[in-house]
């Protein structure tokens, strides 16, 4: 499925079993295998490959994908006239989230990655968009529900 067909699919509660109560949340699944296996269990990155685009989701804090995955694919919908250009380019890949780089001198960004001192609202800032059209990463402000231009850099931790 496309992206889009997939996010009709979410806002009508078929796809995903993040809206039916009855069913297990990634949030559930991962708790009931952390119970079964004895040992802690997480989620460093999650993909999620479509038709049209792929979404890949990185883990800021401990447990933040399965806590915050029915809220991030929410929100893409709501964005999704706004990052996709106003439906004329749909990006083929979407990271969430990214940060931005701090002017200060101790760079409280990479500080905060490195003792994962973050929280469910960096999730909702900003995310780096790939498309076609453009050479480079484009920002999408979440705040601004705007496309911004600017360097990206990939951290790895």
């Amino acid at each position: 499925m496309s992206l889009v067909e997939t996010l009709f699919h979410f806002n009508k509660g078929n796809w995903g079993n993040l809206k039916n109560d009855n069913r297990p949340s990634l949030r559930s699944m991962i708790n009931d295998m952390t119970l079964k296996n004895k040992m802690r269990l997480d989620i460093g990155e999650f993909s999620l490959f479509f038709k049209d685009t792929t979404i890949v989701i990185s883990k800021i804090y401990d447990n933040s994908i399965p806590e915050q995955f029915d809220t991030i694919f929410t929100e893409i919908g709501k964005n999704y006239v706004h990052f996709s250009k106003g439906l004329s380019e749909i990006p083929y890949e979407i990271y969430v989230p990214v940060f931005e780089d701090s002017k200060d001198e101790n760079n409280a960004v990479i500080n905060n990655i490195e003792v994962s001192n973050n929280s469910k609202k960096d999730f909702y800032k900003y995310w780096a968009l790939y498309f076609d059209s453009e050479e480079d990463a484009i920002i999408y402000n979440l705040e601004k529900s705007r496309l911004e231009n600017g360097d990206l850099f990939m951290l790895n931790h």
